[in-house]
Parts: C-alpha cells; structure tokens; sequence
C-alpha cells in the first residue's frame, strides 16, 4: 500500500503554504525574524485548522540548519528528520494517551539534557487539555522556569479544559475555522495537480461539509475520488455524503416565502419519501436562510464568503431579492426557536411540518421605508373626499382637515350632504354607535332611546322615528340628547324626534351596525389604504366619544 492520503501529501511545510491562519503564520515568522521567541506556545482551535503542522513548522524553522533565519528550508538534515517524524530533538506527544503524573515527571527529567545535534529541543504535546490536574501541576514548575534550550507547544481543541495556571504562561495563538471560499479554492487547485476534474459545484459542496477543516475537506474529497473516479460531481459528492438535494432546500424555502402551506407539505413529504434524515435537513435549511440575510445585506462579500457555486448564488440573490430583511430574519428565527423540537421527538416530520408551517403564517414583513412612503402615499391623497382619491404630485397641498386635526369636524355642513361625501362622518351611520356611549355617558337616555332609530337628514337636522311618545313631546330632553349628539360628533347636531308609524318595518341595532360597517369599508380613504397596504381590515371599531378641554 503505497498509496498517501490527499491531506498528508499535501501538508503545508511553510507558513507561506498554510491557508486561512495569515494571523499566526505572520506573528510567528516575525518573531523568528527578530528573534523574540517565546518559550511556551499553545495552539487552540477546530480540528484541521492548521495547529500540529504549525508546531512541526516552527519546529523547523527554529533548527533549520540554512542560512535563512525566518523559514525553514526542508532540506536541510534537520529539517529533513522532522518532517520524516526522526528527530531526537523534536517529540510529539499524545496527550490523550499520556495524561498521567508519571509522563509528565519523564517529561521533566528528559528537558534538561540539550539537544542532540538541534539548536533547541521542541516538545509538541497534542490535546493538551487531556492531561490530568496533577499532570498539569507536575508541568507548571517546568513552565515556570524552563531551560533555555527547549520550546513547548501546546495544541487543543478545547483551550476551556486547560487550567489558567498554564494559560498565562503560553503565548496564545487561536487557529480560525477556514472560510468555505478557501477549501474550496484550495480543493480545486489540489484536484488540478493531480489531474482530477473536480467541478466547482462540488468543491464547494466539499467545503461546506467540512465546516472549517482543511484535512476534513481533503478527507471527504479522497472519499469521493474512491467512489466516482478522477470525475467528480455534485451528484457523486451528494451520493457518498449522503447530502440532501439542494433543489428540495430552494423549493421549501421558496415555498416558505411564497407563503404556500400546500407546497411546505409536498416537500416535506418528498424529503421524507426519499430517505433523508429530516434533521439534516433541517440544519441545511436552517443554513439556507442564514446565506439569504448575509446575502441580503452584503451580495458582494457573501458571494465570496459563503464558497457557493454560481448556480446556487443565483438562486440565493432570485429568493433574496423578493423578500425584506425583516421576513428573512423572522424565518431565521423562527426556525431557531423550531430547534429544540427536533432534540427529544420520536416524530421528526411532524416537528419539521409544525415548524414549517409556522413560518408560511408569519405575515410578510414590510420594510420601514416602504411602510412610509406608503404612508406619505396616503396622507398626499387625503385631499379628495369622493371617488378614488390616488396619490398627489410631491408637494402637493394637503387637507386642512389633516394639517389641523384639532379643527376636525368644523365648518361641516349640518345636512345630508355629510353623509353623502363622507360615511365615516355620517350621523345616520355612527348613530349605533352614539347610541352605546350613553350607556357610559347617561344611561338614562341610553334607555329612552330603545325603540329610537334614525331615518333622514331633513335640512340639517337628523330625523329619529320613536315609539315613545315621552320623548317626542318633551324639548328638554331633545335639547339634551342634543348636547350629548354634539359632543360625541365633535359638532352641533340638531334632533326633530317623531312618532313611529304604526306598521313601520324598524331596523334593530345590529342592522344599523351592519350598515356603519359597510360604509366604514366603502370609504375611498378606507379602500385606498387597503390598496396601498395589500391589507383587510381585522376589526371596525366606533369612534371613542369625542371632548372639548375646557376653555
């Protein structure tokens, strides 16, 4: 078995040559350059980030026997046994399989003997954060006060596990996750050397899958070159990954945007009937509407950030540019919030369902800026009073009755013209409603007024039928029904009260409800609001009875 895995072959022996980690790589070899090494280094971050091939390049770099100070030169004797793992003067441990006091005390006694043909002894301890606490304790008097010919470089994946004892005596350097645009770049030009014909839509697939990790997307690559051949697909990648089909993703999201409950259920139903596994697909979705809010809110960096295929940028910027940001963070958060449903169910679709059909009865979100030049819409039409008043040119004049909201109600015609030019003003119409507020304003005539409806506007003064023939004779309690009618219209209201005919077909209450109601939503403003909004009305409420401040 000759064969060497794509990710040890191709293992970076410069700084220049380690991808995504310029942060350190940079700080390292300057310190070399000037000669202000450390003695203590600790390496932190995700698995294939770069950390143990760091610490062999530093390693080099400080016994490189060339002329070069800063980089190592791999063909030097020195260098050329560290990178073959036979230097006596550079040991990497395992701190998962040595994490006892007793490794740590052979450690201690071998650190002061000086290197063997090396200008210093470098010890790479792996996975530190395995070490027991007395292990650690045993460690520190040697990091206290180290020989001047040995370095010490720590690696961890979990730096929280390393006690701050050891912390403050390391030079920290903290490894990124490697952007999904650079395993992808470097993925597609490792498959060029070694003659693959890897599509870009695939790499990038790759890379995603190995959130962050150079060596896992070397990995799952070698993978894929088994399975397919030296072609190699989205589809093949798909296949051996067992990844969800990104088209299922695009169409549920679509069909969550659109909204479409019918469309959710089919895709749901789809995903299910082809065998994949619902969570998975839910964190895919769940990835999906984070790239549309990075690509909503910066196209130009997104696109180059994310390490998306064209294919699959051009479908982001399609959903993206027919949402607002504010529906595409509810979607965003509503699925997080849907989360913890998948943790303890027995009934993955069902979760995936309820969580789905959440987010399509999420009503769409307006941005701020449409909703007021909808508004300013609004307001410029105003003007008008009948028929569709439409928008105004820019800087048109506005109604006085909406410039001055304390004059509304004056200099209104007591006739039936009122009515006729504006519902919602009508007395007819708001009589119901005037009507209920004395229950709170003067029950006693709200009583007297059972058996009461209005019939017409008869030369400014609105015409009521009664049954009662208390109240059609007597002028002081027309002249108070009066006083109340003013105040609540917010103007002078004169009343001629007569008596029913007997026979007459009366309209109860609710018909006269009914009939505000109607009005209320025929009313060219109403309509006009409706039209701009894209709304319906959720309830019609009579107006609150009006009062005058004193003086």
């Amino acid at each position: 078995m000759s064969y060497l895995v794509l990710a040890r072959r191709y293992r970076p022996q410069t700084f220049e040559e380690v991808i995504g980690q310029e942060h350190v790589t940079r700080t390292l070899y300057n310190a070399i350059q000037t000669d202000h090494l450390a003695q203590a280094f600790l390496f932190s971050g995700t698995r294939g980030v770069g950390k143990t091939t760091a610490a062999r390049i530093l390693a080099k770099a400080i016994n490189c026997q060339a002329e070069i100070k800063d980089r190592p030169c791999n063909q030097c004797s020195s260098c050329l046994e560290i990178n073959g793992g036979g230097s006596v003067d550079v040991l990497e441990i395992d701190g998962a399989s040595n994490t006892g006091v007793d490794h740590i005390r052979d450690l201690r006694e071998n650190v002061r003997y000086l290197p063997a043909s090396s200008r210093r002894k470098v010890y790479i301890i792996d996975e530190v954060h395995m070490l027991s606490k007395g292990a650690f304790n045993a460690l520190l008097k040697t990091l206290e006060e180290p020989p001047a010919h040995v370095v010490f470089i720590f690696a961890t994946t979990e730096v929280h596990k390393v006690p701050p004892t050891i912390l403050s005596r390391c030079q920290r350097y903290n490894f990124r996750p490697i952007p999904p645009g650079m395993v992808s770049e470097h993925l597609l030009a490792l498959a060029a050397r070694e003659s693959l014909d890897l599509s870009r839509e695939a790499a990038a697939t790759l890379a995603r899958a190995a959130k962050g990790s150079m060596r896992d997307g070397l990995s799952l690559l070698d993978q894929t070159v088994s399975f397919a051949g030296r072609k190699v697909d989205q589809d093949a990648v798909q296949e051996v990954l067992g990844l969800v089909d990104p088209k299922l993703v695009w169409d549920l999201a679509a069909a969550i945007l659109a909204p479409d409950s019918r469309a959710v259920l089919r895709g749901v139903a789809e995903v299910d009937e082809r065998g994949y596994d619902l969570r998975s697909f839910f964190q895919d979705l769940l990835a999906h509407f984070r790239n549309l809010i990075v690509l909503k809110t910066d196209p130009q960096a997104a696109a180059e950030s994310l390490g998306l295929a064209p294919v699959e940028v051009e479908v982001l910027q399609a959903q993206a540019q027919g949402a607002t940001p504010q529906t595409l963070q509810l979607c965003l958060q509503g699925l997080l919030d849907s989360e913890r449903l998948f943790k303890n169910t027995t009934q993955p679709r069902f979760a995936l369902e309820l969580a789905l059909l959440k987010l399509c009865h999420l009503v769409p979100v307006v941005g701020l800026d449409e909703i007021l030049v909808k508004l300013d819409r609004l307001k410029q039409g105003l003007g008008g009073t009948t028929g569709d008043p439409g928008p105004e040119p820019p800087g048109a004049a506005l109604s006085p009755a909406v410039d001055r909201p304390d004059q509304a109600g004056e200099d209104l015609p007591l006739s039936g013209e009122a009515g006729e030019n504006d519902p919602l003003d009508d007395p007819l119409a708001r009589w119901p409603s005037f009507v209920d507020s004395l229950a709170v304003t003067s029950p006693s005539y709200r009583a007297l007024l059972d058996g009461t409806r209005p019939v017409r506007m008869d030369k400014g003064r609105l015409v009521l039928e009664s049954e009662s023939t208390f109240l059609v004779a007597n002028d002081d309690r027309r002249a108070k029904l009066e006083e109340e009618a003013a105040a609540f219209f917010g103007r002078p209201l004169r009343l001629r009260i007569v008596q029913a005919r007997p026979g007459e077909e009366k309209k109860n209450g609710a018909d006269l409800i009914q009939a505000a109601r109607k009005a209320a939503l025929e009313h060219p403003r109403v309509r006009q609001a409706m039209d701009l909004f894209e709304a319906t009305p959720l309830e019609i409420k009579p107006l609150a009875r009006k009062t005058t401040e004193a003086g």
